[in-house]
């Protein structure tokens, strides 16, 4: 249709074929009447129209015909950021945190900010590597990753790993929260008369 279109010769015809076109168009797309009434929709069309003629379309439409360098422009490629963590387990916000830290003056709220930032190290840790974790290891890594500028405050304990881990699954688990298994029922025992000769009834 669109090529028959391109075919008129009379500017005048070639208009009218194309509005008709655009209502045949507008009546297979599957938008609602409300929607096939507005502008951005009418545009659209006329849009669509114009590229399936490969921009050879010459008609005074409504709209402007669309730029085709700027249709088949292909978008950038998105720059994913490149983390580089050390403890991939651990995540971004945890290193956040620790350079955060690492801004705070020493005293009470750097270390009660450690303190956090310590069980959630301990959370993350358990909930990844499925296993046990020492305190040890858990302020090795502290140090690590702060480049040696950071260590937890003197006296402190991390939260038992049970209380961390209350009604999270670890990681690969199928656990299911809240489903409740139906039990099958138990076929009946016992005499069942066949209904063949010979067999009681």
């Amino acid at each position: 249709m669109v090529q028959q279109v391109l075919e008129i010769e009379d500017r005048e015809k070639r208009l009218n074929a194309a509005r008709n076109l655009i209502q045949v168009m507008s009546i297979i797309n599957p938008s609602t009447k409300e929607l096939k009434e507005t502008e951005e929709i009418q545009q659209k069309l006329w849009d669509h129209l114009y590229i399936m003629s490969d921009y050879a379309l010459d008609v005074d439409g409504p709209y402007p015909k669309p730029d085709k360098d700027h249709v088949d422009k292909r978008p950038e490629k998105l720059a994913y950021p490149k983390l580089g963590l050390a403890k991939k387990h651990y995540g971004r916000f945890i290193k956040e945190f620790i350079e955060k830290a690492k801004e705070m003056e020493a005293g009470p709220t750097r270390d009660a900010f450690l303190e956090v930032v310590g069980n959630l190290m301990k959370k993350a840790y358990l909930q990844y590597n499925q296993g046990t974790v020492t305190e040890e290891l858990l302020r090795e890594h502290l140090i690590e990753l702060s480049g040696g500028s950071l260590s937890f405050p003197e006296g402190f304990r991390f939260r038992p790993s049970a209380e961390l881990m209350s009604g999270i699954p670890l990681a690969g688990s199928f656990q299911r929260v809240g489903v409740v298994r139906k039990k099958k029922k138990k076929k009946p025992t016992g005499f069942r008369p066949s209904g063949r000769p010979g067999t009681n009834r």
